[in-house]
């Protein structure tokens, strides 16, 4: 069905594979989705911290970009709803 979809318009490939895994690994439980949606931010807030310093070269000015990105989401429904993974 990932491959199949006549919607053309909403092919997101590493979404609907993301999803299919969540589904594969955990069924319809929401807390597997909610874990993996986490790992995700962790590992993006991680690479942003990393990229800061090495553009900046202060440990503090690389932690407080990757702070203000962990803490406050562009977008908040990316946070609150577990199907919206492309968004953020």
């Amino acid at each position: 069905m990932l491959a199949t979809t006549p919607h053309h318009d909403l092919y997101q490939p590493l979404a609907s594979l993301s999803w299919a895994i969540d589904y594969a690994l955990f069924g319809w439980d929401r807390s597997g989705f909610h874990a993996h949606s986490l790992a995700l931010h962790v590992l993006v807030v991680v690479a942003l911290f990393f990229l800061a310093l090495r553009l900046c070269g202060s440990v503090l000015a690389a932690f407080l970009a990757a702070l203000l990105c962990a803490v406050h989401p562009v977008m908040v429904q990316s946070v609150c709803w577990t199907i919206s993974r492309t968004s953020s």
